[in-house]
């Protein structure tokens, strides 16, 4: 994700996976570091230098550059908190719902995927 186009600065997830139907549309970029796309599914976790809302901002930018979904993990916030961020192309915005500490968040783009939250309270 380019940060802005007159300062192309390249941001990288914590966490993201490219499924390979998009994946086979860029394999010529595949020794590339950061190959130019938008990963299918990203998460993010809050570090002591982001506020709750740039954290925020950054997964809205995430998802309006056609991430599918995406997942920031609060650690810092007492109790912790997850939000799950998708696009509604209905409405054409970024929509998210916040988890406060949940014991497993599941994914809805990789089918079967599920976080276990309690591994990542206790490390």
């Amino acid at each position: 994700l380019e940060n802005s186009p007159d300062k192309p600065t390249i941001l990288s997830p914590d966490v993201s996976v490219v499924l390979q139907t998009r994946f086979l549309k860029i394999i010529k970029y595949k020794d590339k570091a950061f190959p130019p796309v938008a990963p299918n599914f990203i998460v993010e976790l809050r570090s002591s230098s982001d506020s709750p809302q740039s954290l925020h901002q950054k997964m809205i930018r995430w998802v309006n550059a056609y991430v599918d979904e995406g997942i920031s993990i609060d650690l810092i916030t007492n109790p912790p908190e997850v939000r799950i961020y998708t696009f509604n192309s209905e409405t054409n915005k970024v929509i998210w719902k916040s988890l406060v500490k949940p014991d497993q968040v599941e994914s809805e783009v990789l089918k079967g995927f599920v976080l276990n939250m309690q591994k990542i309270y206790w490390q």
